[in-house]
C-alpha cells in the first residue's frame, strides 16, 4: 500500500515507514519500551511470568556455577535481575514490553549494541538440558530470529 502511495499517488516519503523495520508487522510491540520511570520497569518485571522465569533461571545459573547463556549460539549473554545485561557485544538492558503494546503477549525487550530485540516464549519456555530456558529473539530492524538459551 505504501508503494502505491509513494509511486502512483506521489505521496512524498510514504515508504519511509519501512526504514529499520518500522513497517513490519511485528514492529510496534518490538520497539515499544516502558517509560523512563525505573519503578515502572521494575513493576513490569515483577508482573511478567516470562521475566520472572528469566530472573529465576539466572539465579539458578549462578548457584550452579554457570557464568552465562548463549545468544544465537554465542556464549557470553547474561541478563541481570536489575534489568542490565552483559553480552559479547557490550553492556545492554532488558525488561518487559508494556502489556498494552505487546498484543496481550508476555514479551521482553533486550537492547544492546545499538540494536533492539523482542524476546518471546514461542514454545512455552522449553526447558532443555539441566533446566535450560530456551527463548526466541526477533531483531527489530530486520526480523532476524535467533535462539537464546539460559
Amino acid at each position: 500500500v505504501t508503494l502505491i502511495a509513494q509511486y502512483l499517488k506521489g505521496e512524498r516519503d510514504a515508504i519511509s515507514v519501512w526504514h529499520w523495520g518500522e513497517g513490519m508487522t511485528f514492529a510496534k510491540p518490538c520497539v515499544a519500551r516502558p517509560g523512563e520511570d525505573r519503578l515502572q520497569g521494575a513493576d513490569l518485571i515483577q508482573g511478567s511470568r516470562l521475566a520472572q522465569r528469566v530472573v529465576d533461571r539466572v539465579g539458578e545459573m549462578g548457584k550452579s556455577g554457570i557464568q552465562h547463556g548463549t545468544w544465537a549460539g554465542i556464549h557470553g549473554f547474561k541478563p541481570r535481575a536489575d534489568g542490565t545485561l552483559q553480552t559479547p557485544w557490550g553492556e545492554g538492558k532488558w525488561g518487559v514490553i508494556p502489556p498494552g503494546e505487546s498484543e496481550g503477549k508476555d514479551r521482553l525487550f533486550v537492547d544492546f549494541s545499538s540494536a533492539k530485540h523482542m524476546v518471546e516464549d514461542k514454545e512455552q519456555a522449553q526447558s532443555g538440558a539441566a533446566g535450560e530456558l530456551h527463548l526466541t529473539s526477533t531483531r527489530c530492524n530486520d526480523g532476524e530470529t535467533v535462539t537464546v538459551i539460559l
